[in-house]
């Protein structure tokens, strides 16, 4: 049995991302989709408090192939109250400027990203900037994209899928 304290806790908890968002005071960008639970095909983008999905099939339409069958999943299920039909799955997606315009508004974070960053000078790897794919990056000018000249402040983004770095790594493929 649940404590009065825990349960009054759970009581007031959010129950989707736009009420926790709120609760937080964040304001985000956010697009919303329905997404399907089957092929997880996206319907939308909707704004973020529409329930209007009156475009929206019941069931999901999406073929894999242009001669496979439809998925034919349902989108909807009812409410509590078995009265308004509600999407099965959701799916919030920001923008990536939305989300860039944010993380560089964030303390300190322009700072660190104009400073330089040196590689270890030991044998174990301690950063990801120590591995050699980060070093020896080129920019389009055949120079390393990665290095700071302090004569000239700027800052450089990348972005980088770790798992798609691990795959590599572990199946013996080479990584460009």
């Amino acid at each position: 049995m649940l404590s009065e304290s825990i349960t009054t806790l759970l009581s007031d908890w959010p129950i989707d991302v736009c009420t926790a968002l709120k609760l937080l005071h964040v304001n985000l960008e956010l697009h919303q989709y329905i997404c399907c639970p089957t092929c997880f095909m996206l319907y939308g983008p909707f704004p973020e408090q529409s329930d209007d999905y009156h475009n929206v099939p019941n069931v999901c339409n999406h073929c894999a192939m242009p001669t496979s069958a439809p998925c034919s999943s349902q989108l909807f299920h009812e409410d509590c109250e078995g009265e308004v039909p509600v999407p099965s799955r959701r799916f919030w997606h920001q923008p990536f400027q939305s989300w860039l315009a944010h993380f560089l508004l964030r303390p300190d974070v322009v700072k660190s990203l104009c400073t330089s960053v040196a590689p270890s000078s030991e044998e174990t790897l301690f950063d990801i900037w120590d591995g050699y794919v980060f070093q020896e990056f080129k920019g389009p000018d055949d120079e390393p994209f990665l290095t700071s000249d302090p004569s000239k402040p700027q800052f450089r983004l990348v972005f980088s899928n770790i798992l798609w770095l691990c795959h590599h790594r572990m199946t013996g493929l080479p990584l460009i």
